[in-house]
């Protein structure tokens, strides 16, 4: 008994070592492109570029066949690259740093937010304990995520969202809201399509890749329309990327 339990002791220090090991190797980069909810592009320092999933947490797929999740799947990508595109980020890893697609396994941070927690605790990803990684972590993450669902916060915010009007949306950066206002102009700027509001404190941004899905855009000028997303600040502006025609009502 007391070889077995000395056995224990002695894996259990090497599994913390091991993690403390990995985790202190850290690495430095530029997110270049948001996959999804949970998967980024990094270019290091280094100047080599890899492709990186965030541990322990997991968004909807944006391939799912009901319209619903797709919706989930988009406002999670979307969140990902609000906070993360552009910015510069630290990397560490637990004992498994790859998994089977290759991609690196990582914990990220960003200015003094630790990304993987600071997602869930917004409710944009479920917390994903289908794989081991370090313990203290696995508190945390299980802990922002029921705390996140018990305040209906992000995805777990029930549908039909609140409506509000452009006024409002300074206060709601960051949620999913549904805004609505009266259409003054539209205009098309390189690759983005703008739903301009009359007050020209609210735009409404379709990529003019997806036009194709949307029939008639010049069509909802000078009416009143309600979009549904998540609302956001660029360069001082507030707005809403729309994906889905189901987003304009």
């Amino acid at each position: 008994m007391q070889k077995k339990t000395l056995f224990f002791l002695f894996f259990l220090f090497f599994l913390v070592s091991l993690t403390v090991s990995l985790s202190a190797q850290a690495e430095e980069g530029i997110v270049t492109a948001v996959y999804d909810g949970d998967t980024i592009k990094v270019r290091f320092d280094k100047g080599n570029i890899e492709v990186v999933r965030l541990i322990g947490i997991n968004s909807p797929e944006l391939t799912d066949a009901r319209e619903k999740v797709r919706f989930m799947a988009l406002m999670a990508k979307r969140f990902s690259y609000y906070i993360l595109h552009g910015q510069k980020i630290k990397l560490s890893y637990d004992w498994e740093k790859r998994d089977k697609y290759g991609r690196l396994l990582a914990y990220v941070f960003y200015e003094s937010k630790f990304s993987n927690e600071f997602i869930l605790s917004r409710g944009f990803a479920y917390v994903f304990l289908k794989y081991p990684f370090r313990e203290d972590y696995r508190q945390r993450f299980v802990a922002a995520y029921r705390k996140a669902r018990k305040e209906e916060t992000g995805l777990w915010k029930k549908q039909p969202y609140p409506v509000i009007v452009p006024e409002k949306c300074k206060s709601h950066i960051g949620d999913l809201m549904s805004v609505r206002f009266f259409c003054a102009d539209i205009q098309q700027r390189g690759k983005l399509i703008y739903l301009n509001a009359l007050e020209q404190d609210f735009s409404a941004i379709i990529y003019s890749r997806d036009k194709h899905h949307f029939s008639d855009i010049q069509n909802l000028k000078g009416r009143e329309i309600t979009v549904t997303g998540f609302v956001e600040e660029y360069r001082g502006s507030l707005q809403m990327v729309i994906f889905m025609p189901s987003q304009i009502t």
